[in-house]
């Protein structure tokens, strides 16, 4: 999947000229889908708005009904995945002359359309009345870690101005590279006068746009690190301090009789049941904090057990050590050195 973005042109030409580049981007071998639009998701820009008003739906005193939006070609929610839960995609047939139509998420459905039909309700915005031909599946717009948001698709051969930018999505099964040269030979051969410009990999470009997350997320994960050593360090010096100060206990047990592997299961019982426990006060802790922070959490939940399970077998891989390791050493004192200990 990549990006290429359209340098401003008059409405008539720009028209003409991308649905040309469209038909000659799709003859191109491994290319499997092409669309273009003007507010590309996860983007630096922060996406367009439009004021809205929903027919029999009454806003609050203060509420916001400046809702984004993504102008779009035909086939755009299909060439970038996003579902379609309800009705139709647009088509060729959506142009100036035609039903205004729009396309709706599942956010905008739920928030103002509830327990409604949604399908053929109409919708006002840009001076004019769109009527609501489908419902798209809820996406990512702006942040990763956004939560649900209302969000709607306009047919961009309806609504289209000259200063929108546009950026075409070109999917395929080749190679990237080889996709973007046919992407800005298509173009130049096209309309030499016209320029593709910043053609990236989507994963290049969405990747941009979360830099800083990643670098927060980069020191997060070495505080997290260090975090975790001091813990693995502190406990494996108590429980390795307390296992010493019962060397002499030890000794008098060897001395007794026991055998060693059943001194050495005892004080690692002891050891890991200590552990079990902080482990269970740990985790309760965790979860219940960890609804504090879900909303900075991506591709995770703050109650993930693959995460609490790792945390717990190293905890437990620690405690493990901090026993075996000092009870072993203690077992290797004379018994008569051990006892002067007492």
């Amino acid at each position: 999947m990549l990006k290429g973005a359209l340098t401003k042109v008059p409405i008539l030409r720009r028209i003409s000229y991308c649905q040309r580049l469209r038909e000659q981007l799709e003859r191109q071998p491994g290319v499997t889908a092409v669309s273009y639009d003007d507010s590309p998701p996860l983007g630096f820009s922060g996406g367009n708005w439009e004021q809205l008003e929903v027919e029999s739906y009454v806003p609050g005193a203060n509420e916001n009904m400046k809702i984004y939006r993504d102008l779009v070609s035909p086939s755009y929610l299909a060439t970038m995945h996003i579902p379609l839960v309800e009705g139709r995609d647009f088509d060729l047939r959506d142009d100036a002359t035609s039903l205004k139509v729009m396309i709706v998420n599942q956010e905008f459905a739920r928030r103002f359309l509830a327990h409604r039909s949604v399908i053929g309700h109409k919708v006002h915005g840009w001076g004019q009345w769109f009527t609501i031909v489908g419902v798209a599946k809820d996406g990512k717009y702006h942040r990763v870690t956004e939560n649900p948001q209302p969000y709607f698709y306009i047919p961009i051969r309806q609504i289209f101005r000259p200063e929108y930018g546009l950026t075409f999505n070109v999917r395929t099964s080749g190679p990237v590279n080889a996709a973007i040269a046919a992407l800005r030979r298509e173009a130049t051969a096209i309309d030499p006068e016209l320029t593709i410009f910043d053609a990236e990999p989507t994963t290049e470009y969405v990747a941009a746009s979360l830099f800083g997350a990643k670098i927060a997320a980069s020191l997060l994960s070495v505080l997290s690190g260090l975090g975790l050593l001091l813990a693995a360090i502190g406990l494996y010096s108590v429980m390795a301090y307390a296992v010493a100060q019962r060397t002499g206990e030890i000794g008098i047990r060897v001395t007794l009789g026991a055998q060693p592997r059943d001194i050495m299961s005892l004080v690692i019982r002891q050891g890991l049941a200590f552990a079990a426990a902080g482990l269970v006060v740990g985790s309760l802790a965790a979860a219940v904090l960890g609804r504090a922070v879900a909303a900075m959490l991506v591709g995770v939940g703050p109650a993930d057990t693959q995460v609490y399970a790792v945390a717990a077998a190293f905890t437990a891989l620690i405690a493990l050590a901090s026993a075996a390791i000092p009870a072993w050493r203690a077992l290797r004192v004379d018994p008569a050195v051990a006892l002067r200990w007492q």
